[in-house]
């Protein structure tokens, strides 16, 4: 009996288990780019086994690429290697020089090998087709435009544009205004050739810009001029600019023009000032929030009653 409770007494540890393999994780997420004279290569360096163990460190990254040809031993038999010597766990990119992989489809793989030596599964390999370098937009520049910022350049057809390090806009031609960019307010712009086949260039150096309202409003339209009791009274079309502040309007009476009205808020104006039976002629123009004026508008004329 007492060998019977001593036994009950005792916990059970169960099996034992197999040690431990230590082979790192298979790495996922390899991309592949040509940009300028490189072909750049990201991935994340696994921080974990396979059987879910942490690694701070591994021990090498076999990064490789070769021709797109045969199976992946027959790659990894040929394949030139290119490994960066960062090995901790992470973010990793790998600039391959493009030199001699010009015109050429190549496939990049890699696989890394933890402390304990074993090593990871090939990733998936990345196929690219390889161009001639692509060379970066030439004389970039930016100007004050109506809508917001214009940007100009030079020796490419299709660029994608970065405001700051936000990317702006895929653009084609030799032109592309900002029109999310506010007058007064400082930007940072720059540019990258693109590729039919995606390859890009390098991007060029940074153009800093301030863009300035130096625009007048739209010139008005629509004047008109009619005799009324003691008075001559005009109106136009209002002008559809938010930052608008007013209108001038201008009399002749035969002889030199003169402002008769300073930024009247309202697209009419009653002139009161007028001899009878003489004759005058009346043109508008608009005024933005900069004191910006617009060209004057068409002629009317009107005989006073």
């Amino acid at each position: 009996m007492a060998l019977a409770i001593s036994l009950t007494g005792c916990g059970y540890v169960g099996d034992p288990l197999p040690p431990a393999l230590h082979i790192p994780q298979t790495v996922k997420d390899l991309t592949v780019r040509q940009v300028g004279s490189s072909i750049v290569v990201n991935f994340t360096i696994p921080s974990l086994t396979t059987e879910g163990i942490a690694m701070d460190r591994v021990r090498s990254v076999d990064l490789r690429i070769g021709d797109s040809t045969g199976s992946a031993d027959e790659w990894a038999a040929a394949a030139q290697p290119a490994s960066p010597s960062e090995t901790a766990p992470g973010p990793a990119q790998v600039r391959i020089p493009l030199r001699g992989w010009e015109n050429k489809a190549v496939r990049v793989g890699v696989r890394v090998q933890s402390a304990r030596s074993r090593w990871s599964e090939w990733s998936p390999l990345v196929a690219l087709q390889a161009v001639d370098e692509v060379a970066a937009p030439r004389a970039v520049r930016a100007e004050s435009h109506p809508r917001g910022v214009r940007i100009t350049w030079e020796n490419a057809t299709s660029v994608r544009i970065w405001r700051k390090e936000e990317e702006a806009a895929v653009a084609k031609g030799n032109e592309w205004v900002d029109e999310q960019a506010g007058f007064g307010q400082a930007y940072e712009y720059s540019l990258e050739s693109v590729a039919d086949s995606g390859a890009v260039s390098e991007r060029t150096a940074p153009v800093r810009f301030t863009p300035e309202d130096r625009f007048a409003p739209s010139v008005p339209t629509g004047l008109t001029a009619i005799a009324g009791i003691g008075s001559i009274e005009l109106a136009w079309e209002r002008s559809p600019e938010p930052d608008l502040t007013g209108y001038r309007l201008y009399r002749s009476d035969g002889g030199s023009w003169s402002r008769i009205s300073e930024l009247s808020p309202s697209p009419s104006f009653s002139d009161r000032s007028v001899k009878t039976g003489m004759s005058y002629r009346y043109c508008v123009t608009s005024v933005d929030g900069k004191g910006n004026e617009s060209a004057r508008s068409g002629e009317v004329e009107a005989l006073a009653p």
